[in-house]
């Protein structure tokens, strides 16, 4: 008779990972080359939310990455599409709130 458990012994295939698929079919980064762009998303903002209030800049402290286009919707994990955002506005363009618009004169937006 042949045991049950021999059966269903899944056969483990090492491979190197890459990074992973989205649901939109993109490659996303691997978590050392997030970290890495997260990083330099930081630098660039000077460690201050990047959402645009009237004339001004949101002075909250950056906590958290934000895709300017999700990646669900065929967004990247570019420089050009991640930026830095307060918990506040993060959590309120996610909740449909409000719409995140980067301050333009960091150097990432296209004129």
């Amino acid at each position: 008779m042949i045991d049950p458990f021999l059966k269903r012994t899944p056969i483990k295939k090492r491979y190197r990972r890459r990074g992973r698929v989205s649901k939109a079919g993109q490659i996303t980064l691997i978590a050392r080359e997030w970290k890495l762009l997260v990083e330099k998303v930081w630098e660039i903002c000077g460690g201050r939310c990047e959402q645009t209030m009237g004339k001004t800049r949101c002075p909250a402290r950056a906590t958290d990455p934000h895709h300017l286009i999700y990646r669900s919707q065929g967004g990247s994990d570019t420089i050009a599409n991640v930026f830095g955002a307060c918990r506040y506005h993060h959590n309120s363009e996610h909740d449909g709130k409000i719409k995140f618009v980067p301050f333009p004169h960091l150097g990432r937006m296209e004129s």
